[in-house]
């Protein structure tokens, strides 16, 4: 939280104006930071003025500063050779609300003399933020995506989801009393709009989840998407369709991966809350030692695999959704029936990465504009060599 300053300007003392004597008065600062008894006074006839600025900057947390304004004082003398002395100014005085969680690199501003001739060196004081007195709040929004399955006897069943969220913080300090100051809750923040993934034999009630708009007042929320089962049931895929290449001892040897983005090995390919269950969407997602991020790799031969999941105890695969042949299609988790939509080719590439080309359609896996950051989607989409493409392998 920045402080906006707002400066106190004292009379720090007056004297009769004579020949041989001085007097001191603040200038004159801007309406919005002038105390209540500020001193605004125009150079008496036969006077001379001496100006002293006290500059405040506030020191950034990236190392810059910023300006905070200005407390100019005035003294007044007779001729241009006589001394004037600026009376010593403590720090703290100088804001009328306090220094809440800012520090002075000074407490006091000596005294100074100078003349009229010689006029006094500005004064630049530094606040840095006080840690001690610092206070930080958040908030989160979560929102909830649930798929459900409705069958025709009316009977409902999870078929997987995800959550999300948003963190809004405001800051504050303790003040002399122990009390904390905060500043108000602002910002909002739109959830992204999410396709709605398709379900073998069931159509949902909508296509798109749309984002909703919220603010730190905002309660949680929920999006339930109704699957209805097909009325006709279209022909199951047959478990292995189209010959199976002739096996070829496997370049990758079977067994578990962490499958890392080449880019940024600190994000993983993740299965979205470590669940089990069918249609949980495949993301990007920061690497931790969880189940979501643990794939077996077991061989077909001619460089193709079937990947399973930890998350399902090896009884779910790497899924294109609905056997799709096209880019966008996503990327879930689905109980494994060795169908060719969850065979992909690990193809390795020169720099020691590997690209997983989907076996029924020759498309990537890619995710979505090379960006390392959670909840970064996984689809499939046209081989171009990008970061978005390339994975390394880390056995386990």
């Amino acid at each position: 939280m920045k402080k906006k300053f707002n400066f106190k300007a004292k009379l720090i003392g007056a004297m009769a104006l004579a020949a041989g004597v001085c007097a001191v008065v603040p200038a004159a600062l801007p309406q919005t930071a002038m105390a209540a008894d500020a001193v605004s006074a125009s150079v008496p006839t036969g006077m001379y003025k001496i100006v002293r600025n006290i500059n405040v900057y506030y020191i950034n947390e990236d190392g810059t500063t910023t300006f905070g304004g200005s407390a100019p004082y005035t003294g007044y003398v007779s001729n241009k050779k006589m001394k004037f002395t600026f009376p010593e100014v403590k720090v703290a005085d100088l804001f009328k609300d306090g220094l809440g969680y800012w520090k002075p690199d000074v407490e006091t501003i000596p005294a100074v003399t100078a003349t009229y001739d010689n006029p006094p060196a500005e004064v630049n004081i530094y606040l840095r933020k006080n840690e001690e007195n610092f206070v930080k709040e958040s908030k989160v929004v979560k929102r909830t995506i649930k798929y459900v399955k409705v069958d025709p006897d009316g009977k409902r069943s999870d078929a997987g989801g995800y959550e999300d969220s948003v963190t809004f913080y405001r800051t504050g300090y303790i003040d002399a009393k122990g009390n904390k100051v905060m500043s108000d809750w602002a910002g909002e923040y739109t959830f992204k709009d999410i396709e709605v993934p398709e379900i073998k034999d069931y159509t949902p009630d909508r296509a798109v989840i749309k984002g909703k708009t919220v603010t730190p007042s905002s309660a949680d929320f929920t999006e339930e998407v109704v699957y209805t089962v097909n009325a006709t049931m279209p022909t199951p895929l047959p478990p292995n369709p189209g010959p199976i290449p002739v096996p070829a001892p496997p370049q990758i040897p079977e067994g578990w991966y962490r499958i890392l983005t080449t880019k940024n090995k600190n994000f993983s390919l993740d299965v979205n809350g470590a669940t089990s269950a069918d249609l949980a969407n495949i993301q990007i997602y920061k690497k931790n030692d969880s189940s979501a991020q643990k794939f077996y790799f077991k061989y077909r031969g001619a460089g193709f695999y079937s990947i399973y999941t930890a998350s399902s105890n090896s009884n779910s695969a790497l899924d294109i959704t609905g056997n799709g042949k096209t880019a966008g299609t996503n990327i879930i988790q689905y109980r494994k029936h060795d169908g060719e939509n969850q065979v992909w080719k690990v193809q390795k590439n020169d720099d020691g990465s590997v690209t997983f080309i989907a076996a029924n359609s020759g498309l990537a896996l890619d995710f979505a504009g090379a960006r390392c950051q959670n909840f970064t989607n996984v689809a499939l989409w046209t081989p171009n060599g990008s970061y978005a493409q390339k994975f390394t392998l880390v056995a386990l």
